[in-house]
């Protein structure tokens, strides 16, 4: 419940844009603030649980005090600047008890695939409601339905069962920091050109609103299936490299049908391959939740500068450029995560030749 709370949250972002440039009269830039300042939050919450603290109910429970207070201030500031602070502090707690859960499934591939089913599973479920809570109060009904859906999870049982090593690994495993580069640059790259998804269908392609949603709902939906399988992915890479042709092909397009199909399997191969680099990340830890907080913050970083860097290459005026870019850096990602998933493989065919010499 909490997890698709934080969910519904990064669904609200849209909406919250375009209603504070209405409410506080800021230019979008300046509204474009709160998204920045709450993933900025969301990484330094990751980046501290993972060095600082141990994943534990009390945690998981004032994490998600912190959001509710931070959720309901959000709905009732009278100021801009109050505003961008109070994001700062909710995306903390979304990054503490993002860390708390991805810790509490770290060793469990059925647990962990539940979890990433969550995301897109919310986002559909979300969007309706949102829309509707804009719609009737604007910033102080979705800020309040988003206080009420976290305090319902206040409400559920909860139980942590992570266990951390009894101290803290540097990141030294063979193939941990290629994961985290490519994790980083997997959601750049995405992030660079999804953000201008609407533009790009729309204006380029002659999408309809309606089926602009529709695509947007089907991007998530179909993640499920592939979030939720509790098997090995084999090759992580080319699903990865698939959704960076989907970003190139959103960039070229100008038939809606082929925007929508880019923006679905997009949705597709994004749910299949990030559970495998989880796996992959927490295989390679010393301990496999290690790196859970690294891995949540680097893929928030990515997601605060590839939107920057794709409003330089739109600014630019090349639509193109930015599609490019966007492939560019998922295949290069990819190509990274599958040369980690297969260096045991190389390792283990070069072991028995190191022991018949040493013999």
């Amino acid at each position: 419940m909490a997890v698709a709370a934080i969910a519904a949250t990064f669904t609200a972002t849209p909406f919250v844009i375009a209603q504070v440039v209405d409410e506080y009269a800021v230019t979008a830039g300046a509204a474009a603030l709160l998204s920045t300042s709450q993933m900025t939050g969301f990484a330094v919450g990751n980046l501290a649980g993972g060095r600082k603290l141990v994943p534990s109910r009390r945690l998981a429970r004032l994490a998600l005090g912190a959001f509710v207070v931070a959720n309901g201030l959000s709905a009732v500031s009278p100021w801009f600047s109050a505003l961008v602070g109070l994001r700062l502090g909710a995306g903390v707690a979304m990054g503490l008890i993002t860390w708390v859960a991805w810790s509490d499934s770290a060793s469990d591939l059925t647990r962990r695939g539940e979890i990433a089913a969550i995301g897109p599973l919310a986002a559909v479920v979300a969007s309706p409601v949102i829309a509707l809570a804009v719609a009737v109060d604007g910033l102080r009904g979705m800020y309040g339905v988003l206080a009420v859906l976290v305090a319902l999870a206040l409400l559920a049982p909860l139980e942590v069962d992570a266990t951390l090593p009894s101290e803290r690994h540097p990141i030294t495993a063979r193939g941990v920091k290629t994961i985290l580069t490519a994790m980083f640059l997997f959601t750049a790259g995405g992030s660079s050109v999804f953000v201008f998804a609407n533009v790009l269908a729309t204006d380029n392609a002659g999408m309809s609103p309606v089926w602009l949603a529709v695509a947007i709902s089907a991007n998530a939906l179909v993640g499920i299936p592939g979030a939720r399988f509790a098997g090995r992915r084999r090759v992580p890479g080319a699903w990865m490299a698939l959704t960076g042709l989907c970003a190139l092909a959103l960039t070229l397009s100008t038939y809606s049908w082929l925007s929508f199909v880019a923006m679905t399997v997009w949705g597709m191969a994004f749910w299949v391959a990030i559970p495998e680099v989880y796996f992959l990340l927490s295989d390679r830890s010393s301990h496999p939740s290690d790196r859970v907080g690294d891995a949540q913050a680097v893929m928030s970083i990515g997601r605060i500068a590839g939107p920057s860097l794709g409003g330089v290459l739109v600014g630019a005026g090349s639509f193109t450029a930015l599609g490019w870019f966007g492939l560019g850096a998922m295949a290069a990602a990819g190509l990274m995560v599958q040369y980690a998933a297969t260096t045991h493989q190389r390792s283990s065919v070069a072991m028995p030749i190191r022991v018949r010499r040493s013999a």
